[in-house]
This record gives C-alpha cells, structure tokens and sequence, in this order.
C-alpha cells in the first residue's frame, strides 16, 4: 500500500487533498482535515505543507491559547494567495476569559491580519458588536479582491427566548476603509431597534453604494430624523425599502440624483410620504421602474389625512415600468399628477377610476397594461386613449375600462369580471375591440364572465391565430366544446374549416361543462395541450 501511495503524482495527490478539504468549505474548519491528512506518511506532509492553496481558507474558533498562534502558523503557509477568512467568536456561556481577554482578543488578531486585507477574498465573523468593531477598527486596509463579506452579531447574553440575530449581506458596520469599496448593501432590522443616526452613518460610510435594500418587520417605526442628518449617495441606482411603517423619514434624507429604480412596500401613506416620492419623482429624471406596494390590503378604509399640495403635473420622462398595488388613498392626489411618456408596462391594482385612466393615457408608448379592481366610473364624455403599441391588456373586475381604450393590435387580451359586488359584463362591448384588432389576439382569458356559448363562438370565430385559450367561470356548456372538435369530412370527402386551426395550449373549467365532451375534444386534437381547470361533469 505504501509502494501505491509513493507513486502517485504530486499534481494528483494535491487535486485529491483540495477536493477533500472542501468537502465542507465554508462549513467548518478545513485545517483539521490538513493536519489530519499530514500524518498519514511524510511525502503526504510535504505535499501540504507545501501547497499554499491548501492553507488559504482560514477558519479560526477563537480562544485565548490557540487562535493566533493557528492564524500566524496558517498565514505563513498560505503565502501570496487569496484569503477566505472566518473568524468564529464563541457564545456568551461558552467564553472562558475574562472581559479583559475579550477586548484584547479582536485586537491582537486584527494586527496578525491588518498586512492581509489585500488578499482577502471572502472574510466572515460571528461576534459581538463590540469585537467587531474594534477587529475592523483595527484591521484598516485596501481589499480589492474582496467579493464576500459577512457579518452576524451575538447578543451579549443568551435569554431564553430565541437570540436576536442581525445578519448582513454584503455590510458592514460604520468603517471607512472599507466602506468606499460597498456597492451592494442589504440590511434586514427586523426585530431590534434601529437608530436613524445610526443608518445614515452606515450609508454615509459607503458613498459608492449602486444597491440598497433595507428589510423591517411590519411594525417597525424608523423614528425622526434630524433635518441635519442627510446622506448624499450619487451612484445608487437601486432603492428597496419594506415592513417599516414611516419609510419616508428616510427617503426624506436620501439625495439620490442617480436613482433608476424604486420599491417601496409599506402598510400606510402618510402625507409626509406623498411629499418625499413627489420629491424623488421631480428630481430623478433616470427613474425607469417604480414599485408601490401596500401588503394589507384587508385593512379597514380610514379618513383621508390632510395631502401634501402637489403642484403641478410630474414628467418622469425615462419611466419604464410603474405598479402600484392597493395604495394608499392619500397618494392618489399624486398619482393624478404624475405623466410616463415613455412607459412600457403599468400595473395597477385598487385605484380609483379616474387614477388609472390618467396613468393610461399619459403612456402613448404602452406594450402592457393590467389593471385590477378599479372602482368608480368616468365622466360620459371622456375621451377614449388611443394606445398603438399596447399589446397585453389585462383587467380584472374592471370590464368597464375597455370603453376608453382603442388598441388596434393586442396580442393578449385577459378579462376576468365575476365577484361579490362587481356587476354583470356585456359581452358586446369586448366585440369592438376584438373586430378591431390586427393582426388578431393570439392569447385570449375569458374568466368568470355571463358569456354563453353564442358569445364565446362568436369571438373564437374571429380570431384564426390564437394559440393560447383560458375559459373558467362562464355559461359555455358542451356546445362550445364539439365546435372546437376537429371536423369530419362531408359525404363529398371536405373538411370544414377548422375553428382554431393554430391552438396550442387550452384550458377549460365551467360547471356546465361534461367529462365527456372534454375528452371527446381532447381526443379529436392531440396537438393541443388541454387541461381541465377544474373535476369536470361526469355524466
């Protein structure tokens, strides 16, 4: 067995122990698969010790006696190569030393460290804040290979409930060495409490930041923010803030000259919000994509608040994509204001009539629309929008829209209208826009509409290049099924005209509906992928 062992390629048996040490990687401390490996036989130690590739992943559990002493040995084997650093602080009951020891600790291993940083790759650490701060206080330096960057604080006591855990991705706390090399920075505070201060110092520490997405529990108050305390970011380009219940207090500090993209999830407008998006919505001419998002849509209706005055109309001449989903009605003034010359989707859900029909028709460049439940009706006069390149119409309990809409070429039209409440549809008033089009619809969802047989056939019948067909919820019975059927030759041998001749995809649900007429369909044309929505009608 030694005679094999000696035989084997330096080259090899290095690929062999890589492969073997990350097996883990990242998971737990490779050095003790080294040391392991080095005593099987002396070449094999060699070898080891001889690879600094081997020795640059850097996993250190600290303690007292042993950590720097593994960290000086470790760094003197890996050499000139790219450093994957963790340094593992251990819990509050399982610490050993005294507080003397502790405050030290962080300091001697940035030291061992600081001639480092240029090398790191990847750096981890689990501690309290306190160490934290005082290793990167201490471990200053250029880290232009750093990809990876990671920090998850302890308490300073375990309780009996679950620790509060604060986990960064791509952050770290306040320190400007390293600051200026952020691009990406993703703060989760849910479940502690956040101080402004202390968040505009974070952001204040990384001016370069392209990407900030701040994450809080629903109930979070971010708390004032001093008119002094501003952060300039003029490179961020996106912005992502949700489950704080006052997100305009920070918006309301940000300049954000660069700005291209805006979600904002949060669960009450406040008039102070209405005013800060105003202000964002004048000042970031490169905005291309806006979300706003109200999650608790269940929540009871309240008074309206006294508004922000919105002045004038707001060109946001480079504007995209806009969705806005159960706002708020205090934001309402504002969406009446707003104009997207150059959008190509809106997506609009919860919004009053009037709100929706001026987003429309101050987009001449829309490709895709989908409105859901808009409430209230429209003056009788009001001019219909005329949308050329509007390709995807999408409403839902909101039928009565496509009375202000003339789009000559949709692609994909979707209608669904049943629900508590929501009035009967017409079907006639779909025909227009179907006789219009051209090139005819290829995808087509009639959904929940007191449509019959005669009225479904009646649209099926005009357009010969749908490929996709959705029918759930309506009044078509086994009669719409057999004229889809693949038609039988005549006693003179011709086939009739095939209705559908270009269906790919279909998917049927209604209650008037047999089992057996869907499987006679399906059999008849086994090039569309049919599916029942829904346990059909057996006989």
């Amino acid at each position: 067995m030694t005679v094999v062992i000696k035989r084997i390629p330096t080259e090899i048996l290095t690929l062999i122990f890589h492969m073997y040490k990350s097996r883990d990687k990242g998971n737990e401390d490779s050095t003790q698969h080294l040391f392991r490996l080095s005593l099987v036989c002396r070449s094999w130690r060699e070898v080891i010790q001889g690879c600094p590739t081997l020795w640059s992943d850097i996993w250190l559990r600290v303690s007292p006696d042993k950590a720097e002493c593994q960290a000086t040995y470790q760094l003197g084997r890996a050499g000139d190569t790219l450093l994957y650093l963790t340094i593992l602080f251990p819990w509050h009951s399982e610490r050993k030393w005294t507080k003397e020891e502790s405050a030290a600790l962080p300091v001697r291993l940035a030291y061992i460290f600081c001639d480092t940083t240029s090398r790191w790759k990847s750096f981890r650490i689990w501690a309290q804040s306190y160490e934290t701060q005082l290793f990167l206080d201490n471990c200053a330096g250029y880290t232009p290979n750093l990809s990876n960057f990671n920090i998850k604080l302890r308490p300073p006591e375990i309780e009996s409930s679950l620790p509060l855990v604060a986990s960064f991705a791509g952050f770290f706390p306040t320190h400007s060495s390293l600051g200026a090399s952020v691009t990406k920075l993703y703060l989760n505070a849910s479940g502690t409490h956040l101080h402004p201060a202390d968040l505009i110092g974070v952001l204040l520490s990384c001016p370069n930041l392209v990407q900030f997405h701040l994450l809080g529990a629903p109930d979070t108050m971010m708390g004032d923010i001093s008119d002094t305390l501003t952060a300039s970011l003029p490179h961020l380009v996106n912005l992502g803030m949700a489950g704080f219940q006052d997100p305009e207090r920070l918006l309301g500090a940000l300049n954000l000259v660069a700005l291209q993209s805006l979600m904002i999830c949060m669960h009450r407008c406040s008039p102070a919000m209405q005013c800060a998006l105003q202000s964002i919505f004048q000042t970031c001419n490169s905005l291309t994509k806006v979300d706003i998002t109200n999650p608790t849509v269940d929540l009871p209706n309240e008074p309206p608040s006294p508004r922000c005055l919105v002045r004038g109309r707001t060109v946001l001449p480079s504007l995209k994509h806009f969705t806005s989903s159960h706002a708020d009605a205090t934001i309402f003034p504002l969406f009446r204001q707003l104009s997207f010359p150059e959008a190509q989707t809106i997506e609009i859900r919860a919004a009053p009539c009037d709100v929706a029909y001026n987003l429309l028709s101050s987009s001449p460049q829309l490709a895709s629309a989908l409105f859901f439940d808009v409430f209230g009706t429209l003056p009788q006069h009001t001019p219909i929008v005329y949308l050329p390149y509007l390709s995807s119409i999408d409403l839902v309990k909101c039928l009565g829209f496509l009375n202000h809409v003339d789009a000559p070429g949709p692609s994909k039209l979707s209608l669904t209208q049943a629900g508590r409440g929501c009035p009967s549809h017409h079907p006639t008033l779909v025909r227009g826009l179907i006789e219009r089009s051209d090139p005819p619809i290829r995808i087509l969802h009639l959904c929940l509409l007191d449509y019959t047989d005669e009225d479904i056939l009646w649209c099926l019948r005009r357009l010969p290049l749908l490929k996709e067909l959705m029918i759930r919820g309506t009044a078509m019975t086994d009669a719409t099924l057999c004229a889809l059927e693949m038609p039988r030759p005549s006693e003179q041998g011709v086939v009739p005209d095939l209705l559908l001749p270009l269906l790919e995809s279909a998917v049927i649900g209604n209650d008037l509906v047999t089992a057996q007429a869907f499987a006679a369909l399906a059999a008849s044309r086994k090039a569309v992928t049919w599916k029942p929505l829904f346990p059909l009608q057996s006989l």
